[in-house]
């Protein structure tokens, strides 16, 4: 009898290391996930530099050429990870918002050390008292997939720089389009433009407004922003370079917006592109309401129309 009982228990203890036992008594393992910007910022840290720059950016009357510059990689990578978001129904990716953050300036500074970061957004059902747009920020990725450290070349105040490394937009003249644009999206801008208003940030120029920013945040939808990194991908464009510049809203008003600018690899320089994407991609997105009130001719060059904060704010 004892002989038995030992048996049966030996027979148990050994079932329960087997793996299949095991798993039926222990609970499924999670995905692991981050908890970042697409551009490699953690979350916290993205968050207090927003929260930094929210809450001084009235203040700061300094120079201004503040840009990014993301290579193909890099949007490749991200698209990627929103084109799965975007098919996935808990998060149903609706876009892109991007953001100005900085640092938190010394007592009687006004001086902000400030840096572009992309975040994405999801669907929010209506917005309430302390957010004004219906598209939400997450932060939450499946670990793996974008860097862990900040991508990207941010760049403040140093647009001379940048035009080193292929910034047009910041030369002494417009770079010219090398196409018509027949079908432009509501994005396009009118030739000319983009260059007129980086030029009024950039700390170099002639027509530099030293004026305090206006503007925190810009959201991009995602039928833009995948029709965006989807042409560059296929094209053989280089990279995405994003400005900071002072133009008009939809309304008119006056408002620091930012300009997505294609580049191209000339001479082993990240060259800003002023081609017509629609011309390359039958699919560009054009579901956006309305048209461009800046395109006003067959020539173009650079990117805008989004939904600007303050005025509509996640």
């Amino acid at each position: 009898m004892k002989k038995l009982v030992f048996g049966v228990f030996a027979v148990l203890i050994t079932a329960f290391l087997l793996p299949g036992f095991k798993n039926k008594s222990s609970k499924p393992r999670l995905p692991a996930t981050v908890q970042q910007t697409l551009d490699g910022v953690d979350e916290l840290t993205a968050r207090q530099m927003i929260n930094n720059f929210a809450n001084n950016y009235d203040l700061d009357t300094g120079p201004k050429s503040v840009s990014i510059f993301y290579p193909i990689s890099q949007i490749n990578t991200i698209n990627n990870l929103l084109i799965a978001e975007n098919a996935n129904a808990s998060i149903a990716t609706t876009g892109v918002r991007f953001y100005l953050g900085s640092n938190q300036p010394l007592d009687g500074a006004t001086k902000l050390n400030v840096s572009i970061l992309m975040v994405s957004t999801m669907g929010r059902q209506a917005p309430n008292s302390n957010h004004s747009s219906t598209n939400g920020d997450y932060y939450i990725h499946a670990a793996g997939i974008l860097s862990t450290t900040e991508i990207g070349v941010p760049t403040d105040d140093n647009g001379a720089g940048v035009l080193k490394q292929g910034g047009l937009l910041y030369g002494a003249n417009p770079p010219a389009p090398s196409v018509l644009c027949s079908k432009p999206s509501p994005h396009y801008l009118a030739e000319g433009l983009a260059y007129s208003w980086v030029q009024k940030r950039y700390e170099n120029s002639s027509t530099d407004d030293p004026s305090a920013y206006n503007t925190k945040s810009e959201f991009f939808s995602y039928c833009f922003i995948n029709s965006l990194f989807t042409t560059l991908i296929n094209n053989n464009y280089s990279g995405l370079r994003v400005y900071l510049g002072e133009g008009t809203d939809k309304n008119g008003n006056l408002r620091d917006l930012f300009i997505l600018v294609p580049t191209k690899l000339v001479n082993g320089q990240n060259q800003d592109d002023y081609d017509c994407l629609e011309n390359l991609n039958p699919n560009f997105c054009r579901a956006d309401s309305g048209s461009s009130p800046h395109f006003t001719n067959g020539a173009g060059g650079g990117y805008d129309e989004g939904e600007l904060c303050p005025d509509v704010c996640d």
